[in-house]
Order: C-alpha cells, then structure tokens, then sequence
C-alpha cells in the first residue's frame, strides 16, 4: 500500500472509520499520510503506523483534526526523531491514552516544544529509542506523566534506579512499570 489510491477519494468519505492499521506498509510517506488522514481520519480513535516510512516532520500541515483519536503506535518508524515526534503530538495526540514508539531516534530533550501537557495519557511504551537520555524521559513525564498508569522502556539507557531517582515523581497514578534493560 502505497496510499495512491486514495487520491481520488472526498473528503470525509469514510466517515465512520475509527481504526486505520497500516503497519507494515513501509511505503508510505508523510505526502501519503497527509493525504490518507485528510480523506478519512477525522473520526478515527486507533491510528498503527509501525513500521512505516514516515518521519513526522511535516504533520504541522495537516488540515484535519483528529479529537478522538486515543492510540497511535509508532513501533519500528526509525525516520521518526525528536523533531517528528514533536511534530505528531502537536498535531493528533492532544487526547491520546496510548502511546507506543519503538526504534524511533528520540532523545525526548525537545519535548518541551510540545505545545500542552496530556494529562489523558495512560500508556506509555518505548521500545528501543536508544538516543533517549534520562534527562529526555524526564521532560517526556513532566508533559505526560500526571495521569500515566502504565510505563514500559525497554532497551534504553535508562536503569530502574535512573527511573525511581529522576522521574517516578512524576507519576502519581503510576501502577505498572516496566524497565528492561539492554
């Protein structure tokens, strides 16, 4: 799947669509997605892009809202940076109770680009984000930590005892963590 195919279709012509899987389509791009999410994301509540070509980058310009949009999995998108990752929660994840990344370049140190704090966000997963520091999860828990449940990082240079001495503190409701070391 390229995402050509939905070039010809109008506006919020599927308007019922809640959950969009295109894991494993590594041909699509940010250009595909853009067009994709315009034509038929506006009601969506599950978004899985794992294992895309996408970066993220450029999802500032996308013209539609997605408010009920409350998972996005980025498994194994590694053109994703801090940068795009900024990008993406700018734009779709003002609401989002799950967020999962994986083998993304993310350092989380520009997260304090992000424009709101998500006090909605439950689930939180990173998985091989090798660039992210303790001083980058720190920011990440101080936008996203007040209502966290659920925090799973594996394969980070990040120790349980990083985690408790710098950022547990920002996460009252925590109640399963998960740190698995490299």
């Amino acid at each position: 799947i390229t995402g050509k195919s939905f070039v010809n279709l109008t506006v919020n012509s599927v308007p019922v669509l809640e959950e969009l899987d295109l894991s494993e389509c590594s041909k699509i791009s940010d250009a595909r997605l853009k067009l994709i999410l315009e034509k038929c994301g506006s009601r969506l509540k599950v978004l899985k892009l794992s294992n895309t070509n996408i970066s993220g980058v450029n999802f500032l310009n996308i013209s539609v809202e997605l408010p009920y949009l409350v998972e996005l999995q980025l498994f194994g998108c590694r053109r994703i940076t801090d940068t795009g990752i900024v990008a993406i929660l700018n734009k779709l994840g003002k609401n989002l109770k799950i967020l999962h990344l994986g083998s993304a370049n993310i350092s989380g140190e520009n997260f304090d680009d992000i424009w709101w704090e998500y006090t909605s966000l439950e689930d939180l997963a990173l998985h091989y984000c090798h660039e992210l520091s303790i001083e980058g999860l720190t920011l990440i828990l101080e936008r996203f930590g007040s209502n966290l449940r659920s925090i799973t990082i594996y394969a980070a240079d990040i120790t349980k005892d990083m985690f408790y001495e710098e950022c547990a503190h920002f996460c009252p409701m925590l109640s399963n963590i998960a740190i698995i070391e490299d």
